[in-house]
């Protein structure tokens, strides 16, 4: 759980796991109020205005955006799934690959190891004078 990709991966699901709640959510009403005074030919004039505005949701407006948000919950949750996956199969080969470099740096010392022991052999050995190969 500390690779990187799978982090990423984590994060962007429990962002979109978050998306439903926030989908469920009705918009706020919106108040605005405004009010006027003054003076018209002597008269004292007051002015008021008032307005309430709320967003109405007609068609499905809100079903619709709470399915679109689990429908991202559950691609992230299969991105999530899929990145693990694929973490595990990285990782699986890397172990592979360790454990052939291992084997092969054996057979390697090994056969420097035989080469070593030949080239001393080879030096021991007495050799023909120049005159004794022809």
């Amino acid at each position: 759980s500390f690779h990187p990709e799978l982090q990423r991966s984590q994060f962007s699901f429990d962002q979109s796991a978050e998306l439903e709640g926030i989908a469920r959510q009705l918009p706020n009403p919106q108040f605005q109020g405004s009010s006027q005074t003054g003076k018209f030919l002597g008269d004292r004039i007051i002015d008021t205005t008032a307005s309430l505005m709320f967003p109405i949701q007609v068609a499905g407006q809100r079903s619709s955006r709470i399915d679109k948000a689990i429908a991202e919950r559950e691609m992230g949750s299969a991105n999530l799934l899929k990145t693990r996956e694929d973490v595990f199969v990285e990782t699986a080969s890397r172990l592979i690959r360790l454990r052939q470099l291992g084997v092969e740096m054996h057979l390697l010392e090994e056969a420097l190891t035989t080469f070593r022991k030949v080239q001393g052999q080879y030096r021991v050995r007495p050799r023909l004078t120049p005159e004794q190969q022809t």
